[in-house]
């Protein structure tokens, strides 16, 4: 490490930084373990790349209580592997745009989260956990939450005036 940083070789650099990150993760890059029913993967943090951490959620979430915890791989439930802003209990919606989409996944079952802007302040429980749910929120909106949770990265609403109409 000390040689990448006498080089200034920030190649290397942000490889070992990588690595000691991914010490704690279960999973890593190329890995066989989506592809292994024995694997119960779905709920945790899974290293695409050396730079690309995702968390890995269900789908489309029904009652968890029928999935069951040994169905918790992706031979059986259908999840989504989704780029997460941070993992904490608060965020701060910022950017340039009046709205964004920010998904959500609790760490904790009934965890409630206040959304606070200038205009109002609203709670919404989230009663299932590995799931993301996707909450519509205005610029300059700050969340906190009674647990941890997973802040996906904030997708900008808009229209674009010059793409083409679906009809």
């Amino acid at each position: 490490m000390n040689e990448y940083i006498n080089q200034n070789d920030a190649n290397n650099l942000l490889k070992a930084d990588s690595f000691l990150k991914r010490m704690n993760c279960f999973l890593g890059k190329n890995e066989k373990a989506p592809r292994d029913s024995s694997q119960l993967i779905v709920g945790i943090e899974y290293w695409v790349a050396d730079n690309d951490l995702r968390y890995i959620g269900i789908y489309r979430s029904p009652v968890q209580d029928f999935i069951g915890k040994e169905n918790m791989n992706l031979i059986r439930t259908q999840a989504e592997f989704l780029k997460y802003a941070n993992k904490d209990i608060e965020t701060n919606v910022i950017g340039d745009d009046n709205e964004y989409l920010i998904p959500i996944a609790s760490i904790e079952n009934n965890n409630v989260y206040a959304f606070k802007n200038e205009e109002n302040e609203n709670m919404i429980v989230q009663r299932e956990v590995k799931h993301f749910n996707y909450y519509r929120v205005k610029n300059g909106t700050h969340i906190i939450s009674k647990h941890k949770a997973y802040y996906g990265c904030q997708i900008p609403l808009k229209h674009d005036a010059k793409r083409k109409n679906l009809s």
